[in-house]
């Protein structure tokens, strides 16, 4: 899969950030960013991520790679767990389908996630259910689950 295959157009991108003045976290930033974490918040297998604004998820593939990177070594059940602790949410549809297949890409062409079928089916699933195109105020990240607003009476 090549980026061309799943990248959100330029010209999409130029009239979305005069309309939404939408602008995507350069790599150069998200690394200032990470770099200011201690290197052991990467190491736990347990510990959850979250950017709730995840647009094409260059936060998260930052994230990613510096979990896989701090582990002793690499295969299917630790990019399972480090995938399984990592979530995104985004308003724009069309982002949300970009960064679900630039994570499933990294995985599977930048850390060789080529196992049997149903496990990368698996791991298609725990990418669909962690990256959600969602309003990230009306999201319940406790229970990952969209909120249940109560119904409006009418007072009169």
């Amino acid at each position: 899969m090549n980026d061309k295959d799943y990248k959100v157009s330029e010209e999409t991108r130029a009239g979305r950030r005069v309309e939404t003045q939408e602008v995507f976290t350069p790599e150069s930033v998200v690394e200032y960013m990470l770099d200011r974490l201690d290197p052991e918040d990467f190491v736990s297998l347990d510990k959850n991520w979250l950017d709730n604004s995840c647009g094409n998820g260059n936060l998260l593939v930052g994230i990613i790679n510096r979990r896989l990177a701090a582990q002793p070594s690499v295969n299917t059940e630790v990019m399972d767990a480090v995938m399984s602790t990592t979530y995104g949410t985004e308003l724009m549809e069309d982002n949300v389908a970009e960064c679900r297949q630039r994570l499933y890409a990294l995985f599977v062409t930048g850390y060789g996630y080529n196992s049997p079928k149903d496990h990368n089916k698996n791991l298609k699933r725990i990418i669909e259910r962690n990256i959600v195109c969602t309003d990230m105020f009306e999201w319940d990240y406790d229970n990952w689950k969209p909120k249940v607003r109560p119904k409006q009476l009418s007072l009169l």
